[in-house]
């Protein structure tokens, strides 16, 4: 709820509940996000949301959230990267139901993916970066810093010729969910 109110009241009335990079104590935490809609379901590919440089230096520091800003909810699909497989092994996704009032909050390095149209609403959500102080102060030194926009990779961290979706791949289910809008609109 304490998202929801926040992020609410700073985008109507250009409010700063919470402190942008550039006004924030060493105390507080920075976040950027943005509001999404799902117009048709089209699932996106495996991602992140960090270059993996940051990630590298960052994974435990910083977070991205997800939360549905309709009462139906939202879809997410995540992937486990489970690095005592081989990069030949594939990973399935697991598609997560997020309720309404609920943040979801995962480490900056969770590969996943959106594109669920679900209800009316559209799959209606707000994504959020959250860093604490620590990290941003070491981002600085990498001279990156949080993201001011979304910016996925799609690629290997130690090999970019590689795209993630080639080792992670959609949820068993996923194929049914979507086929003639059975349970996502298409």
């Amino acid at each position: 709820k304490y998202f929801e109110d926040v992020i609410l009241k700073n985008a109507v009335s250009g409010g700063n509940s919470l402190k942008t990079h550039e006004e924030k104590s060493e105390s507080e935490i920075e976040y950027r996000g943005s509001f999404m809609q799902t117009e048709r379901t089209i699932p996106q590919p495996a991602h992140v949301d960090f270059d993996w440089k940051v990630l590298k230096a960052q994974r435990k520091s910083l977070h991205i959230g997800f939360f549905p800003l309709t009462e139906e909810g939202m879809f997410l699909q995540l992937w486990k990267d489970d690095f005592l497989y081989s990069n030949n092994h594939k990973i399935y996704g697991d598609v997560i139901y997020i309720p309404y009032k609920t943040i979801l909050l995962v480490p900056s390095d969770t590969i996943h993916g959106g594109g669920f149209k679900y209800g009316e609403g559209g799959n209606l959500r707000f994504h959020l970066y959250v860093s604490s102080p620590l990290a941003m102060q070491s981002c600085e030194k990498l001279d990156t810093g949080l993201p001011k926009h979304q910016m996925n990779k799609y690629t290997e961290e130690h090999d970019r010729r590689k795209e993630l979706c080639d080792r992670f791949v959609n949820s068993v289910c996923l194929e049914r969910l979507t086929t003639d809008g059975v349970f996502f609109d298409i």
